[in-house]
Order: C-alpha cells, then structure tokens, then sequence
C-alpha cells in the first residue's frame, strides 16, 4: 500500500451491488476499502454487471474517472 501511494496510484475498490457479502471479491473489495480508509465503489449489477448491464457501470466508472 506505501508504494502504491508513492506511486501516486489512484487505487479505487469497488464491487457489484448485488453481490452477496459472502463473496470473496466482496470481501476483498471491502478489506481494500479499509486499507485506503475509503469505501468501495458500488457498481450496478453483480460480479458481471458490466457485461449484462454495460450502460450502468459505465456511467459509474465514467462519473468516477471524472473525480
């Protein structure tokens, strides 16, 4: 995490709306969150949401990017 802050990385955690808790990319998105004292980005949809719903995330990330 310090060399990514170095870095001057912007490192952003982010999971599926609708992915359950139990998930391991859910838990590895929330346990990120906490190491970057963020909270993870929610993106329409579940672990495939982009390719079942591409217009929503897209949006999101579009809005993320901007900052």
């Amino acid at each position: 995490m310090r060399a990514a802050a170095r870095a001057g990385t912007r490192i952003v955690a982010a999971t599926g709306r609708s992915t359950r808790s139990s998930v391991h990319t859910h838990r590895c998105a929330r346990a990120l969150a906490a190491l970057l004292g963020t909270r993870p980005v929610r993106f329409p949809g579940g672990h495939d949401g982009n390719t079942a719903f591409p217009r929503a995330p897209a949006r999101v990330l579009r809005d993320l990017l901007k900052g």
